[in-house]
């Protein structure tokens, strides 16, 4: 059984992580820093296969944590996609299945119609 599972956290940056001038360049780049209240967040959204092997993305801390879920699972091959409730969007279960992938991602409680999922493989997504 080859499952890939995704999630997401974030992590306080410095406030001078956000100091450096970008004048000399071009185009400005991308520092994947967001605000908050509490400051400069960054948000990780990572995904891993059976073997460990992982594929990240670095965002501004306010990105929504499906936001990326559909590129990390591009092109990838597996049985099973482990996904917490957050990723429950129809979008991306008919992507997964057109990957041929079955997702395991349980329903938000105000869908209209809730979804069949496996709650014995969703459990063993913590792994101790």
């Amino acid at each position: 059984m080859q499952s890939i599972m995704i999630e997401s956290t974030i992590v306080c940056a410095h406030a001078c992580a956000a100091g450096a001038p970008q004048s000399h360049l071009e185009t400005t780049q991308d520092q994947a820093l967001g605000r908050s209240k509490g400051g400069f967040i960054t948000e990780i959204h990572v995904m891993v296969d059976a073997l460990g092997s992982p594929g990240f993305i670095l965002t501004g801390g306010q990105a929504a944590d499906i936001t990326q879920a559909d590129v990390l699972i591009d092109g990838v091959k597996a049985t099973y996609a482990l996904m917490d409730k957050v990723h429950d969007a129809d979008r991306l279960i008919e992507q997964l299945k057109a990957q041929g992938i079955n997702p395991v991602i349980p329903p938000k409680v105000n869908r209209k119609e809730l979804r069949e999922y496996d709650g014995h493989i969703y459990i063993k997504r913590n792994l101790r």
